[in-house]
């Protein structure tokens, strides 16, 4: 062929034009070279998202309270019970699918989203007159003139709070039960309390109190009061020790990663030759054009 020949073979007099190829990694405008009817089109849509995370268990039971000892005369009373347990945290729900690119009337799927993540458990529960609540106070006695003696059982510890330990008997905040008050016992009537019972023309007994409950998210009992000591003779017996705070809930796990997006290829899509074609490419997406020599 001749040189300055134009591309036209001498087979008929038709045009001959080359194969090419144009890849598409953001949105652009395809143009159709001259002579180009069909083309081929491979390409992808964007990553699938990831899916949230978990949320959070609810705190663990808050211990119970640990009853008060005896003094000898009479029994100490219970603990209060902690705060039941919250529940295990909702699983993450699932992330978004990747966009899809577009070209061409024909669209290029994004990735599967990824699935939420694992939910949380719910904390460790408190010891049962543990380490954090108020320890009870000891029991003790005194003495009146003509030799009369009164017996006292020791306060019950206050349970720990959610967020500060209980002394004796005072719960702590918030929501640590309060601790029970301990027995009484007098030989000489000189100090009997409203809830008393008279025993006797010169006797005065009163029961220990049981601590009481927890009332917040993972706070404990009260512990019990002590009993009462045989007057005269020994101290009431020591209240029991609050119930310690359930530990806060596990975090929620992260969620899974979606999945990158496949290839969808599509061949010979007709073109108009000259053409223009907008393409849509999502982040991280991709659209290749290809086509033979026509």
């Amino acid at each position: 062929m001749p040189a300055g020949t134009p591309k036209v073979t001498m087979f008929g007099g038709k045009t001959i034009a080359p194969g090419g190829c144009q890849t598409f990694n953001t949105s652009g405008t395809f143009t159709v070279p001259v002579g180009v009817t069909v083309i081929n089109l491979v390409g992808k849509g964007g990553s699938g998202n990831p899916g949230n995370a978990g949320n959070s268990g609810g705190r663990g039971a808050g211990g119970s309270g640990a009853a008060g000892t005896s003094g000898g005369f009479s029994g100490g009373a219970g603990g209060g019970a902690g705060f039941p347990a919250g529940s295990a945290g909702n699983p993450g729900s699932a992330g978004n699918a990747g966009a899809a690119s577009t070209g061409f009337c024909k669209t290029f799927p994004g990735g599967t989203a990824g699935n939420g993540g694992a939910a949380g458990n719910v904390g460790a529960n408190g010891n049962t007159g543990g380490t954090g609540a108020g320890a009870g106070s000891a029991g003790f006695i005194q003495t009146a003139p003509n030799n009369y003696f009164a017996s006292f059982g020791g306060y019950g510890g206050g349970g720990a709070g959610t967020c500060n330990a209980g002394s004796s008997p005072q719960g702590g905040n918030p929501g640590g039960g309060n601790g029970g008050l301990g027995a009484y016992r007098d030989t000489g009537i000189y100090l009997c309390p409203s809830n008393g019972t008279n025993i006797g023309p010169v006797c005065c007994q009163a029961p220990a109190n049981a601590g009481c409950k927890g009332n917040a998210a993972g706070a404990g009992g009260g512990g019990g009061g002590g009993g009462a000591g045989n007057s005269p003779g020994p101290a009431g017996g020591p209240g029991g020790q609050g119930g310690g705070r359930g530990a806060a809930g596990n975090a929620g796990n992260p969620g899974n990663p979606g999945s990158a997006a496949n290839n969808t290829a599509y061949n010979s899509v007709p073109v108009a030759s000259g053409g223009s074609y907008p393409v849509n490419i999502a982040t991280g997406g991709q659209i290749n054009v290809s086509w033979c020599p026509q």
